[in-house]
């Protein structure tokens, strides 16, 4: 179905615990009306449907008339209760299978041991009798899915693997109920129970690892209970994010976390935003502008009116991008042509077997078992329990290489990159700066001084702080105790010995240099510092090995000069300064259409749109959550060696 006006809808579905499930599903949605195409993606439990107009009430039907659920998508939140939710509930399906399984089994056993001798016919009945109770027990609590997916796929003309085990298992009971009618002393009723239950279990341990990787993703995310203070008349009363609605008022002291899209309109400061634009520079804050939540308040305290719900904030709008972009990773259609045509094909190879034993005049008693064993053994479900053991396997390797593999199929997409664009701040330059003091006009020793600024800035999560923090620790300097530290816009306030200091931007103090270090009672008592920033080892080793069989080109948001001096320093010939994030996404698409497949590396908020556009996505490590969450791949820890494990589990997995 083809429509000018079709757009795209994204739903949570519960109840899938297998990728046959997901496939199913896909299948049937596909031939609803109105819509135009569909993909549901097993790891995330998401459904993205492309239809003309609104497809909720059809699509509904039909994946109810499945076993299925689905809802809107909400936000991550909603989504990680659903996901909760799905595993108990398929949790609590395979104990139920394994509980009348294992009775089965052990009945089975005792005829099949002879434990406690060789039983009489009259014996033997009781036995089957109890063993055909457990196993169709089980079966109607525990494998209730499988039937009646399996069915509807028969009643639709599209038979599914689920389908083969369903036919498989009702085929045994029904031969072990013939045979004991006709008092032959021989059952499969664990046949039936085992086949289900095997499958059931491996089923269960790949939706829990996929739910495992979602739940690092999710967890990535690290927003989880955040709160924000509403005012209520002449109170402010601390709520979940989730309680401020469209034009409720909030308050934002100094070193707030920004929870909120939404507009000022009392009060001044800076943010800093290093969250959302992947820049560390503060932009200023005043009444009129407009604060999104991932922002921190530096300096100041601001009124602002709430301007968006909870889950449709800016943030809340990336990452729902980020979740749509697991359903454009290409399918192995090899895989997907083999499961869609192996069941009709073996049903068929089934009847003629039937047919062809009964023209030689042999009955159902004698016909069924081996054709019942055909469809066992020609059952293409191992593929569906196969094909994802390697990328899953790697998945769980990968975070003791040095990084997190957060979408499984990408690992075999890492040999067949042609060309790698990396982005500057952040990634070739990230936070491993150095500092070097270059005027000492304060009382204070250089040693004492560093000790001091060390002490300051031990819990400061910024670059700077972590280059004072080295200085002192190459020096084996003790940390001094320095009290009453406070976040500004261009630094940080603190107190030693009764003194008030002030450590931040040179040209604020009107000093020299980068940084200085200020007496805030006696201004002529200060310290200049200079900052050097350059490309780690670590990436000057990625960027040659890289350079073996690719085109590496730099693609940045900063100005010319910082930009070509990095890329003479890596020997990048290649680079593009003051880009966009649009207009990253357009040297990506250039360099695909030039090169091929394309490797991007970054860490911002800006580098989101073109890790959605590159054909694999590698954050690193200081990434903001929502970017890990746009990626493939996260690097844990730098380390040369963490670059070389991804190629190399990339082929071990292929």
């Amino acid at each position: 179905m083809n429509c000018d006006s079709s757009e795209a809808y994204l739903y949570q579905v519960s109840g899938m615990w297998c990728s046959s499930c997901a496939l199913a599903l896909q299948n049937s949605i596909a031939r609803a009306d109105k819509v135009e195409s569909c993909t549901v993606d097993f790891v995330t439990h998401t459904l993205r449907v492309r239809a003309c107009g609104d497809p909720s009430s059809e699509i509904e039907k039909v994946t109810q008339r499945l076993g299925y659920a689905i809802s809107p998508y909400k936000d991550i939140a909603t989504a990680c209760q659903s996901m909760e939710l799905q595993q108990k509930s398929s949790l609590a399906r395979l104990a139920v299978l394994g509980f009348f399984a294992a009775w089965t089994m052990l009945f089975a056993l005792v005829d099949y041991t002879k434990a406690i001798g060789e039983l009489s016919y009259d014996a033997f009945r009781i036995l089957a009798f109890l063993m055909g109770l457990f196993c169709i027990t089980g079966l109607l609590f525990g494998a209730g899915k499988i039937y009646r997916i399996g069915f509807i796929g028969l009643l639709k003309g599209k038979p599914s693997v689920d389908s083969l085990l369903a036919i498989t298992s009702l085929g045994c009971i029904g031969l072990s109920l013939g045979n004991l009618r006709q008092n032959i002393p021989e059952v499969y009723f664990d046949s039936a129970i085992l086949s289900i239950f095997i499958v059931g279990a491996v089923r269960a341990s790949i939706a829990a690892l996929s739910k495992k990787q979602l739940e690092v993703i999710y967890r990535s995310l690290g927003r989880d209970g955040a709160k924000v203070r509403i005012q209520d008349g002449d109170q402010l009363i601390l709520k979940p994010v989730e309680a401020a609605k469209p034009g409720y008022l909030v308050v934002f002291d100094e070193g707030d976390f920004i929870s909120v899209d939404a507009q000022v309109v009392e009060g001044r400061g800076e943010a800093q935003s290093a969250l959302i634009t992947g820049e560390a520079a503060p932009v200023p804050v005043f009444e009129g502008s407009q604060v999104l939540a991932g922002q921190t308040l530096l300096d100041g305290r601001i009124k602002a009116r709430v301007t968006a719900h909870f889950g449709q904030r800016h943030i809340d709008r990336l990452i729902r991008s980020s979740l749509e972009s697991f359903h454009e990773a290409p399918s192995n259609r090899l895989i997907d042509a083999i499961l869609s045509r192996a069941a009709p094909i073996l049903l068929g190879l089934f009847a003629l077997s039937l047919v062809a034993q009964f023209l030689a005049g042999r009955g159902i008693q004698d016909a069924l078992p081996p054709s019942l064993a055909l469809l066992i053994a020609g059952c293409p479900c191992i593929l569906f329990l196969c094909y994802p053991m390697p990328t899953l396997w790697a998945q769980i390797k990968s975070p003791s290489v040095g990084f997190l593999l957060l979408r499984p199929n990408a690992l075999l997409r890492v040999k067949g990159i042609d060309a790698a664009a990396i982005d500057k701040t952040g990634t070739l330059t990230d936070q491993s700066l150095e500092i070097a003091l270059t005027e000492n006009r304060t009382s204070l020793t250089d040693t004492e001084l560093w000790a001091i600024l060390a002490g300051a800035e031990r819990d400061i999560h910024h670059p700077v702080a972590h280059a004072a923090l080295n200085k002192a620790a190459q020096l084996a300097l003790p940390l001094m105790k320095v009290s009453e530290v406070a976040t500004r816009a261009k630094g940080i306030a603190f107190r030693y010995e009764g003194s008030e200091w002030f450590f931040g931007s040179a040209t604020e103090m009107g000093r020299k240099g980068d940084l200085a270090l200020q007496s805030k009672a006696e201004p002529s008592h200060y310290a200049t510092f200079r900052l050097f920033a350059e490309a780690p080892r670590v990436v000057e080793q990625l960027i040659d090995y890289l350079r073996r069989d690719r085109r590496v080109v730099l693609v940045s948001g900063d100005g010319e000069g910082s930009v070509r001096e990095i890329a003479e320093e890596l020997g990048i010939v290649e680079a593009f300064w003051e880009q966009s994030p649009r207009d990253k996404v357009e040297r990506i698409r250039e360099l695909q259409e030039r090169e091929g497949s394309v490797l991007y590396l970054g860490d911002g908020y800006n580098d989101i749109d073109a890790m959605l556009q590159a054909d694999l996505a590698i954050a690193m490590p200081h990434s903001a959550p929502e970017v890990r969450l746009a990626a493939d791949i996260q690097i844990l820890r730098r380390d040369r060696s963490v670059f070389a494990g991804i190629f190399k589990l990339a082929r071990m997995a292929r």
